[in-house]
Parts: C-alpha cells; sequence; structure tokens
C-alpha cells in the first residue's frame, strides 16, 4: 500500500499488523512507518510517543535496510525538529554512516530481470536518510551522503526507471544548488511517472519531486503551480508537514 495512506487505510492496515506479528522487525517496520505519518500529520504528542517507543524496540540482529533506515530517519527527523538551526551532531551522522556501510557489504544485488523495488532495492538504508536529510534541509550533508551512496552502493546508479534511484540524483542536484556548486536541473522527473508499475509507491514519492522541482522553479508562476499542488496533496492526505516545508524553500538561484 501506498506510504501517502499512512493517515488512512494504510495506517489502520500498519496497527492490525503490529497485533498480529511480533517479531522484532515487523514491529520496528510497523512503529517507524506509524511514526512518519504522524509526523508528517503534525501530531507532536503522538509521534513523540511513538518515537520513544520504536527506539526502546531491540534492533534485530542482520535487519532489513528499509525498516533500520525508517528508525533513522525517524531520528534524523526528530532531532532537527528540536535543534532546526543547527546541523546534525557529527557523532549521529558518523553512527549512521558506519550502519550504512555494514548494510552496503552485506546486501546482495537484484536479479537483472526484476526491478530494484523495496525489498531487492540494494541501499534502502542510504536512501531513507536522503530522504530525512532533503527533508531537513541539510544540504552539505546530503550532498555527502549522496556521493557516499554512489560508491558504496554503484548498482544503485544504474537503476532505470527506479523511483528511488531517481530520488537519490534528485536530491544530489538540489543539494548541490543550494551549496553552490554547479548544478543542471534534474530532467528525468515528470516521465519517471509515466510508468506502468509500481503505482503504489508514486503517490507518497510525487510531492518529493514536486519539492525538487520547487528548488528550480525559475518564475513566481511555476513557484505557485508547484506550491499549489504540494499543499492539495497536504490537504488531501493530512500531511501538512509537506505544504510548511514548500513554504520554507526559498526562490531558486539562477542556475
Amino acid at each position: 500500500m501506498d506510504l501517502a495512506y499512512l493517515n488512512g487505510a494504510y495506517g489502520q492496515v500498519l496497527n492490525t499488523y503490529l497485533q498480529h506479528n511480533a517479531t522484532p522487525q515487523a514491529q520496528l517496520f510497523g512503529h517507524c512507518t506509524l511514526f512518519l505519518g504522524e509526523f508528517l500529520a503534525q501530531n507532536e504528542p503522538a509521534w513523540r510517543r511513538r518515537l520513544a517507543q520504536l527506539l526502546a524496540l531491540p534492533l534485530p540482529a542482520e535487519c532489513h535496510a528499509f525498516p533500520h533506515g525508517r528508525r533513522a530517519f525517524a531520528e534524523l527527523i526528530a532531532a532537527h525538529h528540536d535543534a532546526p538551526q543547527h546541523p546534525f551532531p557529527t557523532a549521529l551522522l558518523s553512527r549512521l554512516r558506519q550502519q550504512a556501510t555494514a548494510h552496503a557489504a552485506r546486501t546482495v544485488a537484484a536479479p537483472a530481470a526484476l526491478p530494484a523495488f523495496y525489498n531487492l532495492f540494494p541501499a534502502g538504508f542510504h536512501f531513507l536518510v536522503a530522504e530525512a536529510l532533503f527533508l531537513t534541509g541539510q544540504y552539505e550533508a546530503l550532498g555527502e551522503w549522496v556521493a557516499a551512496t554512489w560508491t558504496e552502493a554503484p548498482a544503485v546508479a544504474a537503476l532505470e526507471n527506479n523511483v528511488y534511484t531517481e530520488l537519490l540524483y534528485a536530491f544530489e542536484a538540489v543539494a548541490a544548488h543550494r551549496t553552490g556548486r554547479a548544478v543542471h536541473r534534474p530532467t528525468r522527473l515528470r516521465t519517471l511517472f509515466m510508468l506502468d508499475t509500481h503505482g503504489w509507491l508514486l503517490d507518497y514519492y510525487q510531492v518529493h519531486l514536486w519539492l525538487v522541482e520547487l528548488h528550480f522553479a525559475a518564475s513566481t508562476a511555476e513557484q505557485q503551480e508547484l506550491r499549489g499542488y504540494i499543499d492539495t496533496f497536504a490537504l488531501q492526505h493530512r500531511m501538512p508537514f509537506f505544504g510548511q516545508l514548500a513554504g520554507l524553500i526559498p526562490p531558486a538561484a539562477p542556475l
């Protein structure tokens, strides 16, 4: 199911799932994902309770990259919320770098005949940390993180028509643009949504691509159009965080 519906049907499914699957990895996955919905809904009492709960859960040996990465995402998002004007603590980023390296070392590449989505994506932990850095505007750290991802999981860079890979390229472009490095505006974002498969991922990540495009929007009309899309998404899916974030993105400097 699509993450866009975390504060609706998907959230209800996850709550039922947690009641019937007590394995450590399932509990970690479920609580981390529900945290995401509560945070995007800006329900601070709920996400703070959930954060304490998920951080108290045991981390299974050989934990899958996505639930592990979702816990890292939660840590980063919460740290930024508590100190929005400061960069992330060096110790936190160093620990996450070590965990990412460990995941990359034991990841088996996806079979060539299958698209590398979710369980088969070779760098799930890397992606979710990059997503957190993008959403919190930590552009210097984001650029360094994505560069390390290409080195540690080189198979990712070559994947075609893959939501996670395309977003990593887009995040890298935003990081370069916002830190004053030469960059070309991403050109492949809209074509990604012509895919006939894996539509369950696209609703949620569509708003990320609008946010990326907003960073590069060259005219007031384009900025207003993109903010309209984002605001509509945020309202429909009860995720006001995205609308607030869009309002904080400054106008694009000339490329």
